[in-house]
């Protein structure tokens, strides 16, 4: 049985985080952790790193990845855990949204230069990491260096949130090809910070298509989201996971093991693991 404590919800450089896979590793030794999993934006080009790092600090490493999905208009994150990174299926996956994000940075490049802004696109390539995975954080970085905005919140607020006039969504992936994409290859589906959503039934319809646990401690969720999710993943028998959602962009973000699990929930995860293979 696994023992100490586990954060296994962070990200790095390779998606949308500000660290290097080996700098997260090193934060996760000063904080004290035995367990961790990187679990970067649709890119699983940081973890032969972070893996490598780990083993050398003696840190217990679970390979992650985080899915965006939409359903019903909606946007959900679906957390995937020991996987095979080899695998096919997901590897064509991942291909197809580094395709797919290309070209919805060109998009927002051309809306910006409609408002004004001529930023270049090859000034958004300079801020994307290792994975080629490019998103909005990029174009707003590249933004703030260009002398366009002050600021990270500032070049959302104006030109990329939601409801800004240069926002270009996503192409969609339905959360039934996410699932059946994890699981297939060997790895644990799980719904990330249900707090954050507005669920309704649409969990269930993810249970019946192999959601397997539920992210139940997170930086989002009030200690009494956390006792209703805990009590919904004992209802239906889903492995009950957390961590801190570690970006490294924002003071008043919590630090990698600033919120922890106990490591027993990577028994957990294995156990599923094991069951389906």
């Amino acid at each position: 049985m696994r023992e100490g404590s586990a954060d296994l919800h962070i990200h790095t450089h390779c998606s949308d985080g500000l660290h290097s896979p080996r700098e997260i590793v090193e934060m996760a030794a000063r904080a004290g952790l035995s367990w961790m999993a990187v679990t970067d934006h649709d890119s699983i080009a940081g973890l032969s790193e972070a893996r490598g790092e780990a083993a050398r600090r003696g840190i217990g490493f679970v390979d992650g990845v985080e899915l965006s999905v939409e359903f019903r208009g909606q946007d959900f994150h679906i957390l995937g855990y020991a996987f095979d990174p080899q695998d096919a299926g997901l590897q064509e996956l991942l291909a197809e949204v580094v395709i797919s994000r290309m070209r919805r940075s060109e998009k927002i490049v051309r809306r910006l230069h409609g408002l004004g802004v001529n930023l270049r696109i090859e000034d958004v390539h300079v801020q994307v990491g290792e994975s080629g995975l490019v998103g909005r954080p990029h174009v707003a970085e590249a933004l703030v260096s260009g002398g366009w905005v002050q600021s990270f919140p500032e070049a959302f607020a104006r030109y990329l949130g939601k409801d800004a006039p240069a926002y270009v969504a996503k192409d969609p992936i339905a959360p039934s090809r996410a699932l059946g994409v994890i699981r297939a290859a060997g790895g644990v589906p799980v719904l990330a910070h249900p707090g954050a959503y507005h669920l309704s039934d649409s969990w269930r319809i993810f249970l019946k298509e192999g959601l397997q646990g539920l992210e139940t401690v997170h930086p989002k969720h009030t200690p009494d989201a956390v006792a209703g999710f805990q009590r919904l993943a004992t209802k239906h028998h889903l492995v009950a996971t957390g961590g801190s959602d570690f970006h490294g962009r924002g003071t008043a973000e919590v630090p990698i093991g600033g919120i922890r699990i106990d490591a027993r929930i990577v028994d957990e995860i294995y156990a599923r693991k094991d069951n389906q293979e």
